[in-house]
């Protein structure tokens, strides 16, 4: 007897999940002193200006003990991680028939793999270096100096019959001294590496998480969430906050969809190549559903929506913030011994330009920023039934902990429903 192959009912009418995923820091350039007392932020001790053991020690740690300089982003994932560990821990999980939408705003994620991919070990400009010791580079080889806060006495001794140490005057020299001290890559990484193994794979990994989310085998997460089904779910490569915005009031979105060069069709189920295939750099979009037979009038496969049908029933934003702004880019411009200061935005203004009717009456928002509670979550308050954001700050340094786990407020602060 055949079998009978059953297909899952879609909602008649889909309703979207939202997340933006802002961009991490340069992580490298970054590294400040923030008063617990006075909250005064100040620049960490003067920059290196070469690879001298003391002036790369002084910068990243202080000489000052009762003043802890830290740096933000040291994993260049931490909001990608989080957005998709959202989904992927069921703490957002939408219904067959929806849609679940990233925007993620990708030359950020550019501009930081750039700055990661001349400080990292695995690029042959280091071969010659004492972290690499060689090459390929081992990725334990100085473990014990790898991703620590502390300082350590010289590994490499001088003696009377060594040959002195040259200090590199090099900008990739001393970043790479400062990425291979502040980064590791033991333990958990979240199937994001944690330190940079080509000169593109940030924009790649993040325009992979559709593939991630709703696929098996090499963009599944291993031991993860059953992969997500009958949710057609895309990530928006956003360049200008304008876009994003407009696409949040119309649903409107334009650009050409990204040809995966290794994605390899699945053999039941055929993808239809585009025909005129982009790099992500042209990329206005990419998407994945499983199984790819599954089809919905409100999906019509294209990036945009209706949004006179199409509901936002929930939004996320995953980045850096303040009271008053979502930062889709923080902390790239900024040379060493200079403040990071926010590049890119989307404030309250923004948000209470926005038609009333683009939520679903039970639409939801949590903002998992730091200080979101105040005036951009008030601006929500008008759009969503409930909104949810922290008052002061939040963490993403516990996400890597026992296999992966969301952001959390800070000591002294908390995530409250903002009315």
């Amino acid at each position: 007897m055949p079998s009978i192959t059953r297909s899952r009912k879609l909602k008649a009418t889909a309703q979207e999940y939202l997340i933006i995923v802002g961009a991490p820091s340069n992580m490298i350039n970054g590294f400040i002193f923030d008063d617990p007392v006075t909250g005064e932020i100040t620049p960490s001790t003067p920059p290196p200006t070469s690879t001298n053991k003391t002036e790369i020690e002084n910068y990243i740690t202080g000489t000052d003990p009762n003043k802890k300089v830290y740096t933000h982003d040291q994993y260049w994932a931490n909001f990608l991680f989080s957005a998709v560990f959202l989904v992927e821990s069921k703490t957002v999980r939408p219904e067959p028939g929806d849609i679940l939408t990233y925007a993620i705003y990708m030359p950020g994620y550019e501009q930081r793999n750039v700055f990661d991919w001349n400080a990292s070990p695995y690029n042959p400009i280091h071969r010659n270096s004492l972290w690499v010791n060689g090459f390929p580079y081992s990725r334990k080889f100085r473990l014990d100096e790898q991703n620590t806060e502390t300082k350590r006495s010289a590994r490499i001794n001088q003696t009377d019959k060594s040959p002195p140490i040259v200090f590199s005057k090099s900008e990739n020299d001393i970043d790479l001294e400062i990425y291979a001290r502040r980064t590791g890559e033991d333990g958990f990484d979240g199937g994001y590496p944690k330190r940079a193994r080509r000169d593109d794979e940030y924009a790649e990994n993040a325009m992979l998480v559709p593939d991630r989310i709703v696929r098996k085998g090499m963009y599944a997460f291993p031991g993860r969430a059953t992969p997500l089904r009958h949710v057609f779910t895309k990530v928006l490569v956003v360049r200008d906050p304008d876009d994003l915005l407009l696409y949040m009031s119309t649903g409107a979105w334009s650009g050409p969809l990204w040809d995966n060069p290794i994605t390899l069709p699945d053999p039941e189920e055929p993808r239809q190549a585009p025909a005129n295939p982009v790099g992500i750099d042209e990329a206005g979009w990419y998407a994945n559903v499983n199984p790819l037979t599954d089809t919905h009038p409100d999906w019509a496969l294209s990036p945009s929506v209706n949004r006179t049908r199409v509901k936002l029933k929930r939004l996320d934003y995953f980045g850096h913030s303040s009271a008053h702004s979502m930062f889709l880019q923080y902390g790239l411009s900024n040379k060493k011994g200079e403040l990071p200061q926010s590049e890119v935005r989307i404030t309250r203004e923004d948000i209470e330009a926005l038609p009333v009717t683009i939520f679903a009456a039970d639409g939801t928002v949590k903002l998992w920023g730091c200080s979101l509670g105040g005036d951009l979550a008030e601006a929500f308050t008008s759009l969503a039934s409930k909104v949810t954001a922290c008052i002061d700050r939040t963490t993403y340094e516990n996400i890597l902990e026992n296999e992966g786990q969301l952001p959390e407020p800070e000591a002294g602060s908390v995530f409250v429903e903002i009315k």
